[in-house]
């Protein structure tokens, strides 16, 4: 064989080898590519098994219970009915400074996304890395939020991989039903403030004595901290942790671009405690039923098929606190 001939037989080899080297990495790369597709078919799969299995969320389901007011002969509450105090307050009695403490530390993205938000979730997982294991913020959107107050359990072992599909799942179907407006104002009405205090507004009335419209920044901050742990960082029972909740919010709130470094150095100057009524006694509201309060109460639910309960009427009566 030619020293030419040898040259081409070894050109060929090389050629051949080459594109075997080159057929093998397609096929690897093919396989990862399917591997990928696979595993993104199940779970758009399983998702959607789940988000088909999720429960309906009705009007009421997101307004939540209110207590109804029994009104004396004076014009005086003199009880409340119902497990939870709650006072419900309309979008524009919700002061700006209070909407953008909840934003930036629950949901900066909040008027950009569509109900679930992956950046959100990323930023929660690097705030937790880079705050020694400290969750500064969540990962879940305040319409997320929205719908597990409304329709889902807080306990811990409910907190499943079908439970959260079906969360993310009504969040987008929210988002297209009400307007960002709607949904912020839901969820200041609906969270829990600590003991049987519900919603800013109600808070703003049991905590400063004050209409949520007034609220002061370093009062907005402690209440977009305290729905994370609302006993714990009430602040009648454990006001250093809620003052520290509170500078947290603030500094978030800087870095959110809602007010700037000095501002948040004066609020955090102010006590936690600073402006705090006096708290309730255990046994303030406690009055004992009588016929006379259970014979109004069954005139209420026959007259108008309300549950005085739970549907936050305002009940007038004759009754003479004089007379007790």
């Amino acid at each position: 064989m030619s020293r030419s001939e040898r040259k081409k037989q070894n050109k060929k080899k090389t050629k051949k080898n080459k594109t075997n080297k080159m057929g093998l990495g397609k096929k690897i790369l093919l396989g990862i590519v399917g591997v990928i597709l696979l595993i993104g078919v199940s779970g758009l799969s399983l998702f959607a098994y789940y988000a088909a299995k999720a429960p309906e969320i009705t009007e009421k389901d997101l307004t939540g219970t209110y207590s109804s007011d029994l009104v004396d002969m004076n014009g005086e509450v003199f009880y409340s009915l119902g497990g939870e105090e709650r006072e419900y307050a309309s979008a524009d009695e919700y002061p700006k400074v209070l909407r953008e403490a909840v934003m930036s530390i629950e949901d900066r993205r909040f008027e950009k996304h569509i109900g679930i938000d992956p950046i959100g979730i990323a930023r929660a997982a690097v705030g937790y890395v880079t705050n020694a294991g400290q969750i500064v913020g969540g990962g879940s959107t305040i319409t997320q939020q929205l719908v597990k107050n409304s329709v889902f359990s807080s306990l811990q072992e409910d907190q499943t991989l079908e439970r959260k599909a079906q969360e993310a799942w009504l969040a987008i179907q929210l988002e297209r039903q009400l307007s960002k407006e709607q949904i912020l104002t839901l969820y200041l009405n609906r969270i829990h403030m600590g003991g049987n205090v519900y919603g800013v507004a109600t808070a703003a009335e049991q905590y400063y004595g004050k209409s949520v419209s007034e609220l002061e920044l370093h009062e907005a901050a402690l209440f977009a901290g305290m729905p994370k742990a609302p006993n714990y960082y009430n602040p009648y029972k454990n006001p250093e942790e809620a003052e520290k909740r509170r500078n947290i919010v603030l500094d978030e709130m800087v870095e959110f671009g809602s007010v700037t470094q000095a501002e948040a150095d004066e609020a955090k100057e102010i006590p936690v405690t600073e402006g705090l009524q006096e708290p309730k006694e255990e046994d303030e509201n406690t009055l004992v039923f009588d016929g006379y309060l259970t014979a109004v109460i069954d005139e209420v639910e026959e007259k108008t098929n309300y549950d005085p309960y739970t549907a936050g009427l305002t009940i007038y009566t004759n009754y003479d606190p004089q007379a007790q």
